[in-house]
């Protein structure tokens, strides 16, 4: 979204869980479109998609600065998940 509320790109979940396939939920499209934002080219990874480092690397690759990852953490009221999934993107930052 832009400062002014507009919807400036979308990204589609790549990294889907084995729930979300049996549901019927397809992985997203293998392209890694970055967008020009007024603090850098942004990249959009979705939740699990954290767990896959050639995701950030593609996102990375393709000019994003700044990978922006909107995850739901509260993964069954498992205290230890959030921290758990936050810390993986440290480790996708650190290895691109």
């Amino acid at each position: 979204m832009s400062a002014d509320g507009l919807e400036i790109g979308r990204r589609a979940k790549i990294n889907i869980v084995s729930e979300e396939a049996d549901a019927g939920i397809m992985p997203g499209p293998l392209s890694f479109e970055v967008f020009d934002t007024a603090y850098g080219k942004a990249g959009v990874a979705v939740c699990w998609d954290v767990h896959r480092l050639w995701i950030m690397r593609e996102l990375a690759r393709s000019g994003a600065g700044i990978i922006l990852l909107p995850m739901d953490n509260d993964f069954l009221g498992v205290a230890s998940f959030p921290p758990f999934h936050a810390a993986d993107a440290v480790f996708r930052a650190a290895e691109n």
